[in-house]
């Protein structure tokens, strides 16, 4: 019997090695679970970010269309005013009044393609700005959500804190 006893032995060793290995193995399992959890947090919190981001676009984009309706309505402003002026050079043989209307026309004219210029090269760099400060904030929130600026938990748009422009040193004086 003492054989038999040592094969319960060695088998009862065996289970616990083959229980112990399996403890290991359900611990590793437990964390990864909880790994993938804290991913599936961190994939929604970037759907939600990136949703008001495109929310926060999307305007400029409407904007942006609006500043290519406005391009061609220039360029058609700029047709006009070269009509115009070629009806001025014509006009020598016709009446002053009809003459005056139409220099009138042609100023006025001019006067909206000016403005509409003015307005697109404002427009544009407005537009550029913010587009500008939508990526940074976006690079922002991309190393917030790498744990670059703290902790996911606190993650929502405009939670920066504000960006105070440093002083520029004084000059030494003589």
């Amino acid at each position: 019997h003492v054989g038999g006893a040592q094969r319960l032995e060695r088998a009862y060793i065996a289970l616990q090695d083959a229980h112990r290995a399996q403890t290991a193995e359900l611990h590793r399992l437990q964390a990864e679970a909880r790994d993938l959890s804290k991913y599936k947090r961190t994939v929604a919190s970037q759907e939600k970010l990136i949703a008001r981001l495109e929310a926060l676009v999307k305007p400029a984009l409407k904007d942006a269309h609006k500043g290519r309706v406005a391009d061609s309505e220039l360029s058609a402003l700029r047709a006009k005013v070269a009509e115009l002026e070629r009806a001025h050079a014509d006009a020598a043989g016709i009446g002053t009044e009809e003459h005056v209307k139409l220099v009138m026309r042609a100023e006025q004219a001019e006067r909206r393609a000016t403005a509409t210029e003015a307005e697109m090269a404002e427009n544009a760099r407005k537009y550029a700005r913010e587009v500008a400060q939508l990526k940074l904030r976006l690079a922002e929130k991309d190393a917030q959500l790498m744990g670059g600026f703290g902790s996911l938990a606190n993650l929502a748009l405009d939670e920066l804190p504000p960006v105070v422009p440093r002083e520029p040193p004084e000059p030494s004086r003589p």
